[in-house]
C-alpha cells in the first residue's frame, strides 16, 4: 500500500514565514511513519506543499499517485485540507482520506459529514493508523473495533465514532525518526525541533492541548530523548528547540536529561518550556551547564483576576521570584504575555507592563489572544456571538482574534505598547535589539506598522479607556 502523509504547507497558515528554504516535516507525521515503518510499512512519502499552487500540488499527487492520503489537519490549516481532500477524490475517486490532528479529533462527525473523508483518527495516530492499514489491507469493510476512529459506514451511510484508544504508554516504543527534521530558521541558523514529552496536565482557557492530550503528561525516558538530540547533532542542527508544552514537569528526567547533555559535552544550544511553578534553581543550573540558552515562560497577564479567569493557576509573586533569581544565569529568560483575553481592558495590561518591569525577563513576547476549539476563549466567543459552532467546520477565515471587549486594532496597539514599556525600562539597547529583531523576522512593512502602533497605544488612550468602561 503506497501512503503518501501530508502536512499543511505553512505559507497558508501563518502570517509570515520563519522558514527559508521550506520547513522541516511535523513531529507528528514523522512520528507516525517511524511507528508504521517499525511494523512493515515502507512505501510511505512525506509530503509539505511548501510555497505551492494547486496546479503543482495537482501535478505531485497525480506523480505520488498514493492509496491513501494521512493530512495532519489543524484549525488554522483546516480549510487547506478540506480542498486537498476534494483534488485527490477527484484525481482518484478510490484513494483513502484519513484526517488526524487536533482538529480532525474535535470535528470527526462534522468533517465526515462535509467533506469527501473517509476516516479520522483521534487523539494520538500512531496505534489507530497502524490498525487502520491492516483493516484496509484485509479487506474489512467494519472498522467497529478500531479504537480511536472516526469512520462512514459504506453500507447504511451512518457515521460510527468508535471508543476512544487509550493513550499509549511507553512512548520510546515509537522509533526516531532520522528523516528531514533540520530548516533554516529565521536567524539563518540550521534548526532542528523535538518532543521529549506529550501534554500537559493544566487546563489553560486560551489553550486546546489539554483538551487533545486527555490532560495527561507522559514522557520519553532520559536516555531516548538524549539519543535523539545526538541524533540532530550528527546531522548539522546547529540549534534545537525542545518544543514541549511542559518540558520541566518532571524534575528529576529533566535533570538526567542535562547530566546527560554535560557528560556526552554537548555545546550546542537549546531552548525549552517551563511553568513558574515547575523550575528550580538547581535544574536551570544543570540545563545552562548542558547547554540551554532559553527558557520560555507563559505568564499571559499581571492581573490576578486575569489569571484565575484563564485558569492559569500560577502565583505572580512567584513569577517576580523566579525571574529575579533567572536575572542571575547566564540564559535569555523569556516571559509570554498575551492581550485581549476575556475581561481585558486598559488596567489589566497595565498591571501586565507593571509585572513586566518587576520581573525584568531578557525577553518578552506580548501576543493577542485566538480563539481555538475546545477552549474557554472558544466558549466565551460563541456566547457573545462572535463566531458560529458551524465556523469550525464550515468556514475556512483563518483563527479569529478575540474581539469581544476590544477590537483588533486597539488590542494591536496595546501588546505593542507593552512590548515597548518594557523595552524602554530595560534600555535604549533593548529597544534598539526590539526593533532590529522586528524588521529581521517580519520585514520593513511588518517593521513600520509595529511602530506606528506603539504611537497609536498613546494617541487613542481615551478612547480605549471609554470602550473598557462600556463593557
Amino acid at each position: 500500500m503506497k501512503i503518501l502523509l501530508v502536512d499543511p504547507p505553512v505559507d497558508q497558515i501563518v502570517d509570515f514565514i520563519p522558514y527559508r528554504k521550506g520547513p522541516a516535516f511535523s513531529l507528528g507525521l514523522l512520528s507516525i511513519e517511524s511507528y508504521l515503518e517499525k511494523h512493515g510499512y515502507t512505501d510511505i512519502k512525506l509530503e509539505n506543499f511548501f510555497n505551492c499552487r494547486w496546479n503543482e500540488v495537482e501535478i505531485r499527487l497525480r506523480r505520488s499517485n498514493p492509496d491513501l492520503i494521512g493530512i495532519s489537519c489543524v484549525s488554522d490549516s483546516r480549510g487547506f485540507c478540506w480542498h486537498l481532500a476534494k483534488l485527490a477524490k477527484e484525481i482518484n475517486p478510490r484513494v483513502k482520506i484519513v484526517l488526524g490532528n487536533v482538529h480532525a479529533t474535535f470535528f470527526p462527525r462534522q468533517l465526515l459529514e462535509h467533506y469527501p473523508v473517509d476516516f479520522c483518527v483521534l487523539f494520538e495516530g500512531e496505534q489507530t493508523m497502524l490498525k487502520l492499514l491492516k483493516a484496509l489491507e484485509s479487506g474489512e469493510k467494519n472498522y467497529r473495533e478500531i479504537q480511536g476512529l472516526a469512520w462512514h459506514d459504506g453500507d447504511n451511510g451512518e457515521i460510527c465514532l468508535n471508543e476512544p484508544r487509550p493513550l499509549m504508554r511507553d512512548l520510546d516504543a515509537i522509533p526516531i525518526n532520522t528523516k528531514r527534521r533540520i530548516f533554516i530558521n529565521e536567524m539563518g541558523k540550521k534548526q532542528a525541533n523535538m518532543m521529549s514529552s506529550r501534554g500537559c496536565p493544566f487546563n489553560c482557557g486560551f489553550c486546546s492541548s489539554a483538551a487533545f492530550w486527555g490532560h495527561t503528561w507522559r514522557k520519553h525516558s532520559a536516555q531516548r530523548v538524549v539519543n535523539e538530540f545526538e541524533m540532530l547533532v550528527k546531522q548539522g542542527a546547529e540549534v534545537i528547540d525542545m518544543v514541549d508544552d511542559l518540558f520541566s514537569m518532571d524534575f528529576e528526567r529533566a535533570e538526567d536529561i542535562c547530566d546527560m547533555l554535560i557528560k556526552n559535552k554537548n555545546t550546542i544550544p537549546w531552548f525549552a518550556r517551563a511553568r513558574v511553578d515547575r523550575i528550580t534553581e538547581k535544574l536551570v543550573d544543570k540545563m545552562i551547564v548542558a547547554g540551554c540558552k532559553e527558557i520560555s515562560f507563559g505568564i499571559e497577564s499581571g492581573d490576578p483576576e486575569m489569571i484565575k479567569r484563564l485558569n492559569k493557576k500560577i502565583d505572580l509573586e512567584q513569577a517576580v521570584e523566579v525571574f529575579h533569581m533567572l536575572q542571575t544565569k547566564k540564559l535569555i529568560a523569556r516571559a509570554n504575555f498575551m492581550v485581549g483575553n476575556p475581561g481585558e481592558t486598559l488596567e489589566t495590561v497595565e498591571a501586565s507592563i507593571r509585572l513586566a518591569r518587576r520581573m525584568n525577563p531578557t525577553n518578552i513576547i506580548a501576543s493577542i489572544a485566538r480563539i481555538y476549539p475546545n477552549t474557554m476563549l472558544d466558549r466565551e466567543a460563541q456566547k457573545h456571538g462572535l463566531i458560529a459552532p458551524k465556523f469550525w467546520y464550515l468556514d475556512v477565515a483563518p483563527v479569529p482574534y478575540y474581539t469581544v471587549d476590544m477590537s483588533y486594532e486597539q488590542l494591536q496597539a496595546l501588546a505593542t505598547r507593552m512590548l515597548f514599556k518594557w523595552a524602554v525600562y530595560r534600555g535604549p539597547w533593548a529597544v534598539g535589539r526590539m526593533v532590529y529583531s522586528n524588521w529581521r523576522v517580519s520585514g520593513t512593512q511588518r517593521s513600520l506598522s509595529f511602530i506606528l502602533n506603539w504611537f497609536r497605544s498613546w494617541l487613542p488612550r481615551r478612547g480605549v479607556q471609554k470602550v473598557t468602561e462600556n463593557k
